[in-house]
C-alpha cells in the first residue's frame, strides 16, 4: 500500500509536486500550463514555509477515516433499501386492511341471513353481495403486488440493511379465501354455518395482520439503527478529518493548508 507523501513532511510534498509536473507534457493545451504553473507556484510556497515542530497525523488514521466513511455509505444504502421494504409493507399492511373491511362486511351479510327478520328474497341478495366480496379478495390476493412481487400469496421478501439481509414474510389469505368461498346464504341454516366459517376465517385473517404488522415493525426498528448508524461513522470520520486537516495546517501553514488538503484527498 503506497503511503500518502503529506506524510513525510514539506520535502516529501516537494518530491510528489515536482514528480507529478515531470508526467506532463511540456507545453500543451492551456489547462496543462495551468496546472503546471499552479504546481510550481505552490512548490515555491511550501519551501519558504519553515518546518513547523508538530508530528503529522499517522498514515493509517486516513485510512481508516476511509473505511468509517465507506461503512457509513453502506448504512445510508441499506437505510435506503429498508426505506423500499418499509413501503412494501405497509402496501401489505394496508391490502390486509382492506380485507378486513371486506370480511367484516361478510359478517354482517351472514348474521342478516341467518336471522328470521328476513325472507328468502332477502338471503339471495345477501348471497349475491357476499359472492361478489369473495371475488373481490381472489382479486385482491392475484393482484396485490410491490414492484411486481405478489404480497398476499405467503412467502417472504428480503433487503439488505448495509450489513446482513432483513427477511419479512408476506400476508397469505389463500387459507381464508378456501373458509368463503363455499358459504351460502341463500338458507337460514346454510347462513348459520358461514357464520361459523367467516369467524375462522377471521382468526386467520388476525394473524396475517399480526405477522405483517411484527415486519413493518422491524423494518423501522432497522432503519432507525441504520440511520443512526450511519450518522455516528460521519461524525467519527469527520472528527478525524479534521484532526488530519489540523496537523497539515501546523506543517505548512493555514494559508497553504486548503491547498495541501485539497491535492492529497483529505
Amino acid at each position: 500500500m503506497s503511503i500518502n507523501p503529506i506524510f513525510g513532511g514539506k520535502e516529501a510534498v516537494i518530491g510528489y509536486l515536482m514528480k507529478r509536473m515531470s508526467s506532463q507534457p511540456m507545453g500543451g493545451d492551456l489547462s496543462s500550463l495551468l496546472t503546471q504553473a499552479a504546481n510550481a507556484k505552490l512548490m515555491r510556497s511550501i519551501a519558504n514555509t519553515p518546518v513547523r515542530t508538530r508530528a503529522p497525523s499517522r498514515p493509517a488514521d486516513r485510512i481508516v477515516a476511509d473505511h468509517i466513511e465507506l461503512s457509513a455509505s453502506y448504512k445510508r444504502t441499506g437505510a435506503s433499501n429498508i426505506s423500499l421494504a418499509m413501503n412494501r409493507s405497509s402496501t401489505a399492511d394496508q391490502a390486509l386492511e382492506n380485507t378486513s373491511e371486506i370480511v367484516t362486511r361478510l359478517n354482517e351479510l351472514a348474521l342478516m341471513s341467518s336471522s328470521s327478520g328476513y325472507d328468502n328474497g332477502d338471503r339471495v341478495a345477501f348471497d349475491a353481495e357476499a359472492q361478489e366480496l369473495v371475488q373481490e379478495l381472489t382479486r385482491m390476493r392475484d393482484t396485490t403486488a410491490y414492484n411486481g412481487d405478489l404480497l398476499l400469496q405467503g412467502g417472504t421478501s428480503s433487503t439488505f440493511d448495509g450489513d446482513s439481509t432483513i427477511a419479512i414474510s408476506n400476508g397469505d389469505i389463500t387459507g381464508l379465501l378456501s373458509d368463503l368461498s363455499a358459504i351460502d346464504l341463500t338458507k337460514q341454516n346454510s347462513a348459520g354455518d358461514a357464520l361459523e366459517d367467516i369467524q375462522t376465517a377471521r382468526e386467520k385473517l388476525d394473524r396475517e395482520v399480526a405477522v405483517v404488522g411484527a415486519g413493518g415493525r422491524q423494518l423501522e426498528r432497522a432503519y432507525d439503527f441504520a440511520i443512526s448508524q450511519a450518522v455516528s461513522y460521519e461524525e467519527t470520520a469527520s472528527t478525524m478529518r479534521a484532526s488530519q486537516y489540523g496537523d497539515i495546517a501546523s506543517i505548512f501553514g493555514e494559508e497553504l493548508a486548503p491547498y495541501i488538503a485539497q491535492i492529497f484527498g483529505f
